[in-house]
């Protein structure tokens, strides 16, 4: 949180410190805790990697809203300065007080015995990180949480303009982070109660389905689809943080799971930065339309099965 006292310090509100301070230490700080919580959560919960996982990242998203709306109110009262500098104060100390409960878990030395003879007996293989991105399955699984994470943002990004575009009460926008929250948790434990390989397909099928019923609101005008399209984007969002995570530990192994998923993430910023711009791409083509932004989720969405159904194809060829 440095970078929020120095950028909170400074009267001229450089960019240039504003850039530094903010989008390169606040970023790192955000992917340091991120990605160090995600390797040591399953860590906990074996049995229900994707349970832990979708707990975390819905704890993570739902983080991001209440800190968005706490400062906008600070804003507003004591400027951008001062909120920069409190936010430094609070966020320091509350990570530096939690950092003191984040430890491995204790492991009995019989029941861990147990589980490395179990292993050993599934044939269950930790990867190294240079053994993992030598696997096809890993540029699979990362191409597809690119094209699932760039369809959703093309709405997640736009939700507030196209609620309003189609007449629909404004708020159903910001309701639709919610619903990606819930998404989070709800394929986390989808992919607990069936397994990754089909969580993945039926997480892409859900994604598709969502932009056909926005696809059909755009061509019919009937905003009624437009409610149910959007919460069924926004959950099926959700879905790529838990199934991503939880999957990389499942396919890999926990033993370097924490730098193998700091890598693969990495695909993430691929996806950031390709979806704003094309959704303003497609925005500009269409003149303000969104239907253009909606095939575009029928495209990835389509992509990201076929992606999903070859990442079964080569697990099951694998085993055999």
């Amino acid at each position: 949180m440095i970078w929020a006292f120095l950028s909170g310090d400074n009267p001229d509100r450089s960019l240039v410190i504003l850039y530094v301070f903010y989008g390169v230490f606040g970023g790192l700080a955000a992917g340091l805790s991120y990605n160090a919580l995600l390797g040591l959560a399953p860590q906990y919960y074996p049995e229900k990697t994707g349970m832990a996982s979708g707990t975390l990242l819905l704890g993570f998203g739902v983080g991001g809203l209440v800190l968005g709306s706490i400062v906008n109110v600070l804003n507003g009262h004591i400027g951008i300065n001062n909120t920069f500098l409190a936010l430094a104060i609070i966020l320091t100390a509350v990570l530096f007080g939690g950092s003191f409960f984040i430890k491995l878990p204790e492991k009995d030395l019989e029941k861990e015995k147990e589980t490395t003879e179990e292993t050993q007996t599934s044939n269950i293989k930790n990867y190294s990180l240079g053994e993992a991105v030598k696997q096809p399955i890993f540029w699979l699984f990362c191409l597809w949480n690119i094209f699932m994470s760039i369809g959703g943002l093309l709405v997640m990004n736009s939700a507030v303009p196209i609620a309003v575009h189609f007449g629909i009460i404004a708020i159903l926008g910001l309701i639709v982070t919610v619903f990606n929250g819930v998404g989070r948790l709800l394929l986390g434990l989808i992919f607990d109660a069936i397994g990754r390989k089909n969580a993945i397909i039926l997480n892409s099928v859900f994604m598709l389905v969502g932009g056909l019923i926005l696809l059909l609101g755009a061509t019919t005008g009937n905003p009624a689809y437009i409610y149910i399209g959007l919460p069924v984007i926004g959950i099926s969002f959700g879905g790529p943080p838990s199934l991503f995570a939880g999957g990389l530990n499942a396919f890999f192994g926990p033993k370097n799971y924490p730098t193998i998923l700091g890598t693969a993430t990495y695909s993430v910023a691929i996806a950031a930065t390709i979806g704003p711009l094309l959704s303003s791409k497609l925005q500009e083509i269409s003149g303000g339309e969104y239907t253009t932004s909606f095939l575009m989720i029928i495209i990835t969405s389509a992509i990201a099965i076929t992606l999903s159904l070859t990442m079964a194809r080569r697990t099951k060829a694998d085993k055999e």
